[in-house]
C-alpha cells in the first residue's frame, strides 16, 4: 500500500463516515430494493392470476364439454320421448335445440377458440361428429312415428319431411314403423354410438384436467420462486433496517448524546461519528480550547502579578484555602529603599529591580512553596511543611538572597531586602500572631535599621490570613510589642 492510500485511509478513519454519502448510499439500496420488491409484487400477481385463470378456464371447460353432453342426452331423450308418446311437443323440443339453443355447437366453437387447431380438442370434435350421425338416426326415427300415427307432416322440421323412407319401410304398418322406429333410437347401433359420444367428452374432461393440472402447477411453482425472492428481499429489507439504525445511532445518536452530556459538564467532545458530527466536535473543542486557554488565563492574570509573575493578594488568598497552615512559615520581604532607587533611577529600572527580586525569589525556595508580591516593594514567601526549628537555615537563605540581589549588572542599582519571619507551631497561623508573634528583621550588610512602619506593614501583611479575625484586631498592638528586631544577629526589643 501506498503512502498516498495509507495517508487517504487515515484521513477517512479520522473524518469517518459522511452523512450525505451515507444518505445517497442508503437511498439507492433502498430504490433497488423498492423496485426489486415492485417487480417480485407484480410477477407475483400475475402468476396468481394465471393460477386462478387455469382453475376458471378449468370450470369453463368443463361447462362446454358438459354443455356438449347435456344437450346430446336433451336430443336423445326428446326422440325417445316422442317415439314412446307420439307428442308433437317433443319433436319441437327437439328442433328448438337443434337449431335455436345450439349447445352443442356452441361449446364446441368455446373449445376451438381457446385451443384453435390443437389436437387437445379433437375427442370434443369426435363426439360432436357422432352426435350429428345420432341425428340422422333421430330424423329417421321421428318420420316412422309421423307415419305410423297419420301426423301431418307439413308440421314437422324440414329434415323430417324431407327424410326419404325405404320401399320396406313404406310398406309397413303402424306397429311395425313404431317397432322400427323404437329400434332405431333404442337399439345397439344407437347405444354404442352414443356411448362414443360419452367416452369422448370424458376423454376430453381428462384431458382439460390434466391441462388444469399442469397450468397450476407452473403457475404454483413460479408463484413460489417469486415468494421466495419476495421473502428474500424483505429479509434484505429488515437486514437495510437494522443495519440503518446501528449506523444512526453508532454515528449520530450515541455521538449527539455523549456530545449534550460533555457540553452540559462542560467537557471536550469526543470526535467520534459521522463526519458532520466528528466536524462539528473539532470546531466545537477549537472554541472549547480557546475559551478554556482564555479562561486560565484570566485566572492565572487574576491570581499572579503581572510584573514578576508571582502570586498577588487575591491569588495567595486562593492559595491559602488549599494548604495546612499549622505548620508554615511566612517571610515578609521588603525592598530596601526602594522608593529612593525608584526616584533615582525611574520606574522602568524600579520594575527590573522587583523582577530580580522576584527572580531570585523563585530560585532560592522550593517550588512547593508560595510566593506572592503583596504590595510596591512587599513580597511573601510561604513556607510548607516548616517548623521554627528550621529557622537558622531559613536566615542562611535570606543573607543569600541579599548576596545574590548584590552580585548584579553595572545598568542595575544595587538592591539589599529585609525580612520577617513568623513560625507556626501546629496552632492556626492567626492564633499564633496573637500569642507568641515573633518576627525576624534581617536588613542589609548597608547597616539600614528597619524602621518601626516596616514593621507595622509586616503586621499589615499577616492580615491577609485572617482580615475578620477579632482576635487579631484587639492583639495588634501586643503583637506589635512583642516583635523582635534581629540585626545581624544581635537582638533590640522595641
Amino acid at each position: 500500500m501506498t503512502s498516498k492510500q495509507q495517508d487517504s485511509n487515515q484521513e477517512r478513519q479520522r473524518n469517518g463516515i459522511k452523512l450525505k454519502q451515507l444518505n445517497y448510499f442508503m437511498g439507492t439500496v433502498t430504490l433497488i430494493i423498492a423496485i426489486l420488491l415492485l417487480v417480485s409484487m407484480f410477477q407475483i400477481t400475475n402468476a396468481y392470476k394465471q393460477l386462478v385463470a387455469a382453475t376458471d378456464n378449468y370450470i369453463v371447460w368443463g361447462s362446454h364439454i358438459n354443455s356438449l353432453r347435456e344437450a346430446s342426452d336433451y336430443l336423445t331423450d326428446e326422440v325417445r320421448l316422442f317415439v314412446e308418446t307420439g307428442s308433437k311437443m317433443h319433436v319441437d323440443n327437439y328442433q328448438s335445440e337443434v337449431e335455436d339453443s345450439r349447445r352443442r355447437e356452441k361449446a364446441l366453437e368455446e373449445m376451438e377458440e381457446f385451443f384453435k387447431d390443437s389436437e387437445k380438442i379433437r375427442p370434443m370434435q369426435q363426439a360432436m361428429e357422432y352426435s350429428l350421425m345420432l341425428m340422422e338416426q333421430e330424423y329417421h326415427a321421428m318420420r316412422l312415428i309421423a307415419e305410423a300415427i297419420g301426423d301431418d307432416l307439413s308440421t314437422y322440421p324440414e329434415r323430417v319431411i324431407h327424410f326419404p323412407l325405404s320401399i320396406e319401410e313404406q310398406s309397413m304398418t303402424s306397429d311395425q314403423l313404431k317397432a322400427k322406429a323404437i329400434e332405431l333410437v333404442i337399439g345397439d347401433e344407437y347405444v354404442i354410438v352414443k356411448h362414443q359420444i360419452i367416452s369422448n367428452l370424458d376423454v376430453m374432461s381428462d384431458l382439460i384436467l390434466t391441462e388444469m393440472r399442469t397450468n397450476q402447477s407452473t403457475s404454483l411453482n413460479a408463484l413460489k420462486v417469486l415468494l421466495g425472492n419476495e421473502q428474500g428481499l424483505t429479509i434484505i429489507v429488515i437486514i437495510v433496517t437494522l443495519f440503518v439504525i446501528l449506523i444512526t445511532t453508532l454515528t449520530v445518536i450515541k455521538p449527539l448524546v455523549r456530545n449534550v452530556d460533555n457540553i452540559k459538564e462542560e467537557k471536550p467532545l469526543p470526535e467520534k461519528g459521522a463526519y458532520e458530527i466528528r466536524f462539528l466536535a473539532r470546531t466545537y473543542n477549537q472554541i472549547y480550547r480557546a475559551n478554556r486557554s482564555k479562561e486560565k488565563q484570566l485566572k492565572y492574570d487574576a491570581s499572579h502579578d503581572y510584573l514578576t509573575g508571582l502570586y498577588n493578594r487575591q491569588g495567595l488568598e486562593e492559595k491559602l484555602k488549599t494548604i495546612d497552615v499549622d505548620r508554615c512559615a511566612l517571610i515578609i520581604v521588603d525592598a530596601d529603599n526602594f522608593k529612593n532607587t525608584n526616584d533615582t533611577f525611574g520606574h522602568e529600572i524600579g520594575d527590573k529591580v522587583l523582577t530580580h527580586i522576584a527572580d531570585v525569589l523563585k530560585d532560592s525556595f522550593r517550588t512547593g512553596d508560595i510566593l506572592c508580591r503583596y504590595g510596591g516593594d512587599e513580597f511573601l514567601v510561604l513556607l510548607t511543611n516548616t517548623e521554627e526549628s528550621m529557622k537558622t537555615n531559613i536566615e542562611e537563605r535570606i543573607r543569600s538572597i541579599n548576596q545574590k540581589l548584590c552580585a548584579i549588572d553595572e545598568d542595575m542599582p544595587r538592591i539589599t531586602v529585609s525580612a520577617g519571619i513568623a513560625f507556626g507551631m501546629g496552632e492556626s497561623l492567626m492564633s499564633l500572631f496573637e500569642k507568641r508573634t515573633r518576627l525576624c528583621i534581617l536588613p542589609s550588610k548597608t547597616g539600614n535599621r528597619v524602621l518601626p512602619s516596616t514593621i507595622r506593614n509586616m503586621l499589615r501583611c499577616i492580615q491577609i490570613f485572617r482580615p475578620h479575625d477579632r482576635i487579631y484586631r484587639r492583639s495588634y498592638g501586643a503583637a506589635r510589642k512583642r516583635a523582635a528586631l534581629f540585626h545581624f544577629g544581635q537582638q533590640e526589643e522595641l
